[in-house]
């Protein structure tokens, strides 16, 4: 169980550490280039700020989808850019189910960020999606506000490997390989603001106490599917009705210790 749990938690509240599901906006992660070596696999795609895209989370909206052969190709906006998804030959499924979705709406991607196979004009990297499933504007929001929130730390520990105050060496690997400057990093930080000017403010009463657990359970009832809903969506719903990303955790955590809930896969969490 805390094995899962501390998962769950780092999937949840990292930035794009290793090993966490990144929150990158798609003006970021465009540009990047970089591969290092991944955690026991091949080289793994980093952006400018430091985050690792091995395992990536996004929410935005679906613009446009393109059969191609075996696979689907996509494009998914945030207030930033567009992330392009590929397919691989052999997700049949997850091709199809991204080939019956009917744009515009809102789409959550959990994947892996993927560097072009070659330089050169009209080549980028991609998302290689392992998991799509249509979501609603709460949830975009939420990504919306979260991902300002990591970005903002990511630029603030790159400045202080620029400033000599943070000596990581896979960061100063990023920062040297890039050839990153202070006003590289702003440019980046200036995205958070079309992004938090996009989600719309949560006008909800607090909720507190026992009613947290009743809301939490409610909304795992109500939204669940047949694999049960992510945890990302799950507190992106409690926000909405004012429960705080902190509270709503540590609520959950008790209720997975308590057996009211459990955790069919990784990020996922489903009423007993």
């Amino acid at each position: 169980m805390r094995i899962w749990w501390n998962y769950l938690m780092v999937s949840v509240e990292s930035g794009g550490s290793r090993g966490a599901a990144a929150r990158v906006f798609a003006a970021e992660f465009s540009l990047s280039d970089l591969l290092m070596p991944g955690q026991g696999g091949p080289g793994e795609l980093v952006t400018r700020t430091g985050a690792w895209c091995g395992r990536m989370y996004i929410v935005g909206a679906l613009t446009e989808v393109i059969p191609h052969g075996e696979q689907v190709y996509a494009r998914i906006a945030d207030p930033t850019g567009v992330f392009d998804i590929r397919t691989a030959g052999n997700q049949r499924s997850i091709a199809t189910a991204l080939s019956k979705m009917n744009p515009p709406q809102w789409v959550a991607v959990l994947g892996s960020g993927q560097a072009p196979s070659r330089q050169g004009p009209g080549q980028s990297c991609f998302i290689r999606p392992g998991e799509i499933r249509v979501v609603d504007r709460t949830v975009r929001d939420s990504w919306l506000i979260t991902t300002s929130a990591v970005t903002l730390s990511r630029v603030r520990t790159m400045i202080d490997v620029l400033e000599g105050r943070c000596s990581d060496p896979d960061l100063v690997t990023v920062a040297g390989r890039y050839g990153i400057c202070r006003a590289d990093l702003m440019d980046i930080l200036r995205l958070t603001g079309p992004a938090l000017s996009a989600a719309q403010p949560v006008t909800s009463v607090p909720v507190e106490g026992q009613d947290i657990r009743t809301a939490l359970l409610d909304l795992i009832g109500k939204y669940s599917g047949p694999k049960g809903i992510p945890v990302t969506d799950l507190v992106a719903r409690a926000g909405s009705a004012g429960i705080d990303e902190p509270s709503a955790m540590r609520i959950l955590k008790e209720l997975i210790g308590e057996d009211e809930v459990y955790q069919p896969s990784v990020g996922m969490v489903r009423l007993l």
